[in-house]
């Protein structure tokens, strides 16, 4: 006489895979819905990008449902957590902003997939099907998508650069501090913006520390090299060479003419501007 065994997938298996084919759906959704709300929030986000070096709960508002593409560095710490203040601070160096040609507002390096990400499926690799854009800038003033021309530009070398950036500005958040919800920080922006005083920039010094140098690269003009003493620049060779990515060592200040501090302050801003 047989006997019948027990089936191979069990009744509470089943059960299982129609609620995670229900919460992939809902999730999904909810991605798509926060990526939009990204995108729509994004000119908010950067007329108030001096509140993101001050709140590091604004500094570190989770923007991990975003798509990030076009690198192999996708393991990278910077994307593992990726903190929106972060990318903020890279989004103000001018090497991450240009001129847009259809509106002529500030258009934006993306480190992520474009908008079709949302309709890209596996099937769609199998079949060899390319995949989104990655290489293009974002205008927020006219929403439009701007493809990068590959001849003027190189996109590794750009990714590099802004992950370096945030990576960098990064270690200078509290740990301890937790971001709040994407959302919500959305919401705290209006009347943050409604009731915000103009940024206070303080001058570069020689007593500048590393920590007030990192937070006046956030502007546009960090500091007036033609008005700095030979002390002050030597003090910001100093604090650029702690921060360096490439850590050269012919860049030590001492014994160097103005002309010789200059020509290595550039090299730096090179990597940062």
């Amino acid at each position: 006489m047989m006997r019948t065994g027990l089936p191979i997938v069990s009744d509470q298996e089943n059960e299982y895979e129609k609620e995670q084919i229900q919460i992939d759906v809902v999730l999904q959704k909810r991605n798509k819905r926060r990526t939009k709300l990204f995108y729509d929030c994004f000119p908010l986000v950067m007329r108030n990008w001096d509140l993101f070096r001050k709140n590091p709960g604004l500094y570190k508002v989770s923007i991990d449902f975003m798509k990030f593409g076009g690198s192999d560095f996708l393991d990278d710490d910077v994307f593992a957590k990726p903190m929106l203040g972060g990318f903020v601070r890279a989004w103000r160096s001018p090497s991450f902003r240009q001129i847009c040609p259809h509106c002529h507002g500030e258009a934006y390096f993306m480190p992520f997939y474009s908008f079709p990400i949302m309709r890209f499926t596996l099937e769609d690799i199998m079949s060899g099907k390319s995949l989104p854009q990655t290489r293009y800038l974002y205008c927020p003033n006219c929403k439009k998508e701007i493809m990068r021309d590959e001849k003027l530009s190189d996109f590794d070398r750009d990714w590099i650069r802004f992950t370096q950036i945030v990576r960098t500005s990064n270690r200078e958040v509290p740990s301890s501090k937790s971001g709040m919800l994407f959302e919500r920080a959305m919401q705290r922006l209006l009347p943050y913006e409604r009731d915000k005083r103009p940024p206070q920039k303080k001058p570069f010094t020689a007593k500048t520390s590393l920590h007030e140098l990192n937070n006046l690269l956030w502007e546009d003009e960090p500091y007036n090299l033609e008005a700095m003493t030979d002390e002050e620049l030597v003090r910001l060779v100093t604090l650029y060479r702690k921060m360096s990515f490439t850590r050269d060592a012919d860049t030590n200040p001492k014994g160097r003419s103005r002309n010789d501090l200059l020509e290595i302050i550039a090299s730096f801003e090179a990597q940062w501007r």
